[in-house]
C-alpha cells in the first residue's frame, strides 16, 4: 500500500514550472525534471531550449523520468475534496474528475500558480465532453485519445469543447480540423498552468515570468 507523502516528499515530486504534482515527468540533459507539457511550452515561449531552472542549454533532449514515476507510484496524497487516498501518479487526473482546484497543497501555493486560479464564471474547466458523442468528463489527454480512437474519420469541423468554456474562447467557432486544433492550440492543461481570468497571451506570459523569478 502506498504511503502518504509528507511535505518534503511532495516538494520532490512538484514541477518547478506549474507548481503541481508531475504529469508525464521528463528529465532533460542537466538532470532537472519537469512535466513534459511544461518544458515543451516553456521552450516554445522562450524561443530557446534551456533549462527553466538552471538555464543550461538542453538541446531539446528529454527522456521519461522513470525513477520519478516509480517514486510517485508508491506515494499518495489525501484529496481535500473527497478525502480519498490517491496515488501521486494518478492525482492530476483525479483532480479533474473530483472537480477540486485546491486539493494539492504543494510547497508553491504562495507563488499564485495553479492554486485557486480557475475560471470565475463557474464553468467546468477541468474536464470536457466529446464534440462527437455523449462521452463526458474527459481531461485534455483523454479527449485527444478518445477522438483519435473513435472519431478520427468523422467531420473535423466541430466546436472545440475546451475553447467553448475558456474566458477567451468562442463558443460558436468551428475548428477547421479538430484533431490538429487540439494538438496545436491546447498542448498543455490551462487550469494548472495559467490564470484563466486574464486574456490568454497575458496569462501564459505572466506564468512563465513568475516561474523564472523563482530561480
Amino acid at each position: 500500500m502506498a504511503s502518504v507523502a509528507n511535505a518534503e516528499e511532495l516538494d520532490a515530486v512538484t514541477c518547478s514550472v506549474c507548481k503541481d504534482v508531475y504529469k508525464n515527468p521528463v528529465k532533460i540533459s542537466c538532470d532537472h525534471t519537469f512535466c513534459e507539457d511544461c518544458v515543451n511550452q516553456t521552450w516554445a515561449a522562450n524561443g530557446n531550449q534551456t533549462c527553466p531552472v538552471c538555464r543550461k542549454p538542453a538541446d531539446g533532449l528529454k527522456e521519461t523520468d522513470f525513477d520519478m514515476i516509480q517514486k510517485m507510484s508508491i506515494q499518495s496524497i489525501i484529496c481535500s475534496r473527497c478525502s480519498n487516498n490517491v496515488i501521486l501518479t494518478e492525482f492530476r487526473r483525479h483532480e479533474r474528475i473530483c472537480g477540486s482546484t485546491a486539493s494539492f497543497n504543494g510547497p508553491s501555493t504562495s507563488l499564485g500558480l495553479g492554486r485557486g486560479l480557475g475560471d470565475m464564471s463557474g464553468n467546468n474547466i477541468y474536464t470536457f465532453p466529446c464534440p462527437y458523442c455523449s462521452k463526458r468528463n474527459l481531461d485534455r489527454d483523454d479527449l485527444l485519445r478518445h477522438v483519435l480512437g473513435l472519431h478520427k474519420d468523422e467531420d473535423p469541423k466541430v466546436v472545440c469543447p475546451i475553447c467553448k468554456v475558456m474566458p477567451w474562447g468562442d463558443s460558436d467557432q468551428l475548428s477547421g480540423n479538430f484533431l490538429d486544433h487540439i494538438k496545436l492550440r491546447h498542448r498543455f492543461d490551462y487550469d494548472r498552468f495559467v490564470d484563466l481570468n486574464q486574456d490568454e497571451d497575458t496569462a501564459f506570459k505572466n506564468t512563465l515570468t513568475l516561474s523564472m523569478q523563482q530561480h
